[in-house]
This record gives structure tokens, sequence and C-alpha cells, in this order.
């Protein structure tokens, strides 16, 4: 343990001992400096006092743990088994309901979500990976699924495919921060004993939407009209507004910084929100801008493929 926790330790000890007893512990140790002779300063009295609070502390955290490791996976995230696996019980909903983050980060396992009694999404308790269980069949995700947001992963059971074999789709949101939002999509296929995982990368679905799209800038009226495969999609963006009162120009559209995959009658979607770059920053996404949907579908193989892409200009500040 580095010395800079181990004093925050310390100090905190003796900060739950109260003002009565800090004079009590001090003043013994000023009887005991008069009568032994012992020649030590008062300050050592007191740092034995805190030294054994320490001790204490840590016997109580020591057995606390030792408490939880009966009730807990204590392996690590390749090495778990489908029997210790359901042994856990503790649900991240449990979790938010009571704020209790703390206790979380000290669990080897949570439950993050479960379509059936068999097939279970589990996660742990750092954030740090997810293992989905199908019965007795384990496949460790080296992948995380917690952020400050604490948005909880989805698992969907369905044909997404339309081969006739169920795939598992693990939705997660870790891409959080100030003008970032974004989801991460994995689909796990299990067939003759084998498990295949195909991630929705975000290299694939920009490329194929930016592939799709163009816009033009028209400079006597600060509007943007945006094309789809060199149609005009119907949306068009008024700039004029906010342009003169921020004393800003038009730069460009961006797209990326805020999406979100959706599924809707086991259909799925590719949300985007895009922004406008004016100056050297972005503006944000959320006021104005332009919204992107598009259906996509997935093919065995692991490809993934946008559909018809639909567009819609937000002018929220313009209507102000």
């Amino acid at each position: 343990m580095r010395l800079e926790s181990c004093w925050k330790i310390r100090k905190g000890v003796w900060k739950r001992v109260s003002f009565k007893y800090r004079r009590i512990i001090v003043g013994l140790g000023i009887c005991a400096c008069l009568f032994t002779g012992c020649g030590q300063e008062i300050v050592s009295t007191e740092e034995e006092a805190i030294q054994e609070s320490v001790t204490e502390t840590r016997t109580s955290e020591q057995a606390s743990a030792s408490e939880e490791s009966d009730t807990s996976v204590t392996i690590n995230l390749e090495d778990v088994t489908a029997e210790q696996l359901k042994q856990v019980t503790m649900s991240i909903e449990t979790i938010q309901q009571n704020s209790d983050w703390e206790a979380m980060e000290k669990m080897d396992f949570i439950v993050l979500d479960s379509e059936e009694d068999d097939v279970v999404l589990y996660g742990r308790g750092t954030g740090e990976g997810m293992i989905l269980r199908i019965k007795d069949e384990i496949y460790p995700i080296m992948e995380g699924w917690l952020s400050p947001r604490v948005q909880i992963p989805e698992l969907y059971i369905q044909d997404m495919d339309k081969d006739g074999e169920i795939e598992y789709i693990i939705k997660t949101h870790v891409k959080t921060g100030t003008g970032v939002s974004g989801d991460d999509l994995y689909v796990i296929t299990y067939k003759d004993g084998t498990f295949t995982m195909h991630e929705f990368m975000e290299d694939d679905w920009y490329k194929q939407l930016m592939s799709q799209l163009s816009w033009d800038y028209d400079e006597e009226y600060d509007t943007v009209e945006v094309y789809v495969d060199g149609t005009f999609s119907g949306a068009t963006l008024c700039l004029a507004k906010f342009l003169e009162e921020n004393q800003v120009s038009f730069q460009d559209l961006c797209f990326g910084d805020i999406m979100e995959f959706v599924c809707h009658d086991e259909q799925w979607y590719l949300w985007v929100q895009g922004g406008i770059i004016v100056g050297d920053w972005v503006t944000p996404q959320y006021e104005y801008g332009i919204d992107i949907l598009a259906p996509f579908s997935y093919s065995a193989d692991g490809t993934f493929t946008l559909g018809e892409i639909q567009v819609t200009a937000r002018n929220e500040y313009e209507e102000e």
C-alpha cells in the first residue's frame, strides 16, 4: 500500500475517535511520561492509539471480505465455471436502487440481464469484462460494460440473420463524455459447441453512412441541404440566426460522436445525431443538427449492412 493511502487511512481512523476520547488518550500519554520516565513524546501515545484502531479496522475489513468470499466468485474471468455463476444472484437493478456502487466494485460478478432462466449475462463488478451463460456453457467477453452514466447492458435473443438459428445480441453503452454518447453491439452465435462473436464496429457503420451522405451549404441563406446517394433528403438545416448571434461561420457537418443502436419489433436501427462545426469547435448536438436513422441487417458471416437512410433536420434554435 502506498504511503499516501496509509496516511489517509490513519487520519480517517483518528477522525472517528471522538474529541472526548482523544483527550483521554493524550492524558494517559502524559501520565505515562511523568510516572514511568519513558521519555517518549506525547505524540507516540497518539500514534499507538491510531495504530491499534487501524489494526482493529483492518481485522474487521478482513473478516468482512472473508464473509463476502463465501458467496462470490473469486477467480479470473477466463476460469469461472457455469456452476459458480449460477450462485450469483445480485443484479445491477438492485445495486442501482440502493446506489451501492462501492459494494458492486468488490463483487466479482453481478447479473446484468437475462432473457430466459438459462440465458444470463454477467458482468464484473469493476465493469471490466462480461460473461454470457447459456445453460451450462459460458462465453467470456473481454469488453467493458460500465460507464459514468451506468447504462445497463441489454441482452436480446432473436434470429437476427433470418437463418432459422437464434443469435444472442448484447448492447452496451460505454462511450460517454461531454458531447459524446455511443453504443457497442455484439452478436454471438452458439452452434455445435462453438461460440462466435461479431461486433458492428464504429469504423464499419461510419464508413457505410458517410458513403451515402452528402450536403450542400448555401452561403447566401446560411442553410445546409442534406443528400442521400445524391438525392435531396428533404432535410434543410437553417443556421442564419445562430451564426449571426454567435459571430461564427459554418465549416462543416460532423457525425459519430452521438449515436445509438435501437431495436424495434426485432428490427435493428442505427441512430446518429449530427452537429455542425463552426470555427474550431463543434456545436451542442442536442440543440440542433441532423438526425440519421437507418435500419441494418446482419449476415451469418458477420457482415452488417445499412439500409435506407432517413434524414431529419433539427432547427430548435431557429424556433426560440
